[in-house]
């Protein structure tokens, strides 16, 4: 007579151990699953310029900022100010995705 538990003790053995060997087997740390979360952040902001850019040729670095933060003021500055940062803050943190969009 086959016992219902002794399976499913058996099953959940073999999940857990080939979690385990699973794990073993890759180069998982806290700093690689950082850097990717990194880099997929940055993709996704850099997609979303490209797709803005592809819209809107010329659409300028101001207005694809204003269009992410999903800005209800169009005007950068004024934007800003109201989120108690500067329009060169802005500028710091999207310059770099916005041209990597463009050169895509």
């Amino acid at each position: 007579m086959v016992n219902i538990k002794n399976i499913a003790i058996g099953i959940t053995s073999i999940i857990i151990g080939g979690g385990l060997i699973f794990l073993a087997s890759k180069d998982i740390k806290p700093d690689n699953l950082k850097d990717n979360s990194i880099q997929d952040a940055e993709l996704i902001i850099i997609n979303y310029f490209k797709k803005l850019i592809k819209k809107n040729p010329t659409i300028t670095l101001d207005e694809v900022i204003l269009d992410f933060e999903d800005a209800s003021i169009n005007n950068l500055s004024d934007f800003a100010e109201k989120k108690g940062r500067t329009k060169e803050q802005y500028y710091k943190s999207y310059k770099k995705f916005f041209e990597k969009a463009i050169m895509i």
